[in-house]
C-alpha cells in the first residue's frame, strides 16, 4: 500500500483497495479454470488495473509532497507577515520599521534561493539517473 494511504488505515479508500486487490489476487488464482481468450483477456484487465492502481499512487503521492511544500511555504509566509505587522504597531518612526522590512524581504529572498538551488539539485540528480538515449543505427 502506498505511503500516503498509511494513515487512512480503516478507511472506505483502504476498504476498496483491499478489496480490489482481493478481487486480483482471485480473478488470477482462477484463471488456470478459464478458457485461454477469456483468461487472457481477465489478465489483461487485471494487469491494466493494477498499473493504473500505480499510476494514481503516484499521482497522489507527488500532489501530496506538492501541497505539503505548498502548505510550509504558506507557514513561513505568515509567520513574516506577522513580525511586520508587529513592527508597523510598534514602530514610531520610520527606521526601524525599515530595518524590519529589510530583514524580512532578506529571509525571502535567502529561501527563495534556498528553494531553486534544491529545486536545481533535485532536476540535476534526476537527469544523471535517467538513462541515455541509445543510438538507432
Amino acid at each position: 500500500m502506498n505511503k500516503f494511504f498509511e494513515p487512512l488505515r480503516g478507511s472506505w479508500i483502504t476498504r476498496h483497495r483491499e478489496n480490489a486487490e482481493d478481487n486480483r489476487n482471485y480473478i488470477r488464482s482462477v484463471a488456470k479454470k478459464m478458457p485461454t481468450e477469456v483468461r487472457e483477456r481477465m489478465l489483461s484487465m487485471v494487469d491494466r488495473a493494477e498499473s493504473t492502481e500505480q499510476f494514481c499512487d503516484i499521482v497522489v503521492e507527488v500532489t501530496g509532497r506538492d501541497a505539503s511544500q505548498q502548505t510550509q511555504k504558506v507557514i513561513f509566509l505568515e509567520s513574516q507577515v506577522k513580525v511586520l505587522i508587529l513592527a508597523i504597531r510598534s514602530a514610531k518612526d520610520l527606521e526601524p520599521l525599515r530595518v524590519v522590512a529589510r530583514e524580512i524581504v532578506e529571509r525571502l529572498q535567502e529561501r527563495a534561493y534556498r528553494e531553486e538551488q534544491e529545486r536545481l539539485h533535485a532536476s540535476s540528480s534526476t537527469s544523471a539517473s535517467l538513462p541515455s538515449p541509445s543510438v538507432v543505427p
